[in-house]
């Protein structure tokens, strides 16, 4: 099979994820008013999202590296589906989080091949969200989960199952230091990034009284700074990972405290969004280059390969080097 079908579908697949990720973000208002809940609630459905990454990315890695590589990305994208649609169906908030967290436990295992393509799906999730409400949003989003998975299961070769991993010391590595100060680094920086994300659209209608039409195309702005920034945090990496991560961090900062101002306007809004993205991702994309646990890096052997990256000493060895040239669940 061409690899260029065999991209495709995992292409696919992480388009539809990340639409998943980041649809609640720009139907926030509209999710709290159909399950009656006010909107410092309905963000529960975010952070629900990322409890059910950070647990999942782990588990599920170890879980499914028995399988083949087919066999996993097909069930991890079953899981999706079934998510997606329960949150179409869920009758109440409380089946809402919990199908939110059902449908993030793939997340991390499979969303490795880039944020910035599933991102690009997030202004069409949303005004289909506004057009014809939220849970059509999801089960939309359900049935590019089944076009995953049968592209999965045309393209993929089937594949020997893997080895049974040794849990011990796949986890061991997070006790490193420099590991720990790397994802501090990164949840720290990612938050910053989905504090606001989280809540961008109540805050343009509020603070910049943004139509539904206006939200959409702010969104839209966000994905291009979003693109801009994936290909600059590459670039200022190359030149020196540390320096560009504090600069970039600085200046997300930085526009993170003048977006009060600009959102007094739609104009300002309109350019302090891009700048914002652009930083945001730009700091995604240097962590990304660092092999950290950040985005959506899978743990275990991505771990052990920082860990010796930081710390040649204490990581080295045979073992060790052959985990950092496997390939990873199917990313």
């Amino acid at each position: 099979m061409e690899s260029s079908a065999v991209l495709l579908a995992l292409a696919t697949g992480a388009f539809a994820i990340g639409t998943t990720e980041f649809t609640p973000m720009g139907l926030l208002t509209v999710i709290a008013n159909g399950v009656d809940v006010d909107i410092p609630a309905a963000g529960l459905l975010v952070s629900a999202y990322a409890m059910g990454v950070m647990v999942g990315a782990p588990v599920m890695t170890l879980l499914f590296s028995r399988f083949g590589k087919r066999n996993a990305l097909m069930a991890l994208m079953v899981l999706f589906t079934i998510g997606n649609l329960l949150s179409a169906l869920a009758p109440s908030f409380t089946t809402l989080l919990l199908s939110r967290l059902v449908t993030s436990l793939n997340h991390g295992a499979f969303f490795g091949i880039g944020a910035v393509v599933a991102a690009s799906g997030v202004p069409i999730a949303t005004w289909l969200g506004l057009q014809l409400g939220w849970r059509l949003a999801f089960g939309a989003t359900a049935a590019l989960g089944l076009l995953t998975i049968a592209a999965l299961w045309l393209t993929l070769p089937k594949g020997a199952p893997g080895t049974r991993p040794n849990v011990r010391s796949e986890l061991k590595v997070l006790m490193a230091r420099d590991v720990l100060i790397a994802m501090g680094t990164t949840v720290f920086g990612a938050g910053a990034m989905f504090t606001l994300y989280t809540y961008v659209t109540p805050l343009l209608e509020d603070m910049t009284n943004a139509s539904p039409d206006f939200v959409t195309f702010a969104l839209v702005l966000i994905g291009i700074g979003f693109t801009m920034g994936n290909s600059l945090g590459g670039k200022q990496a190359d030149w020196s990972l540390e320096g560009a991560t504090q600069l970039i961090l600085a200046a997300l900062a930085l526009i993170m405290l003048v977006l009060p101002l600009a959102f007094q306007s739609h104009i300002g809004a309109a350019i302090a969004l891009v700048i914002w993205g652009a930083a945001s991702f730009a700091n995604r994309a240097t962590r990304a280059n660092s092999g950290d646990a950040s985005g959506a890096q899978s743990a275990g052997p991505g771990l052990i390969c920082e860990c010796r990256r930081l710390q040649p000493r204490q990581c080295s060895g045979r073992r060790l080097g052959r985990l950092c040239t496997q390939p990873r669940l199917g990313l």
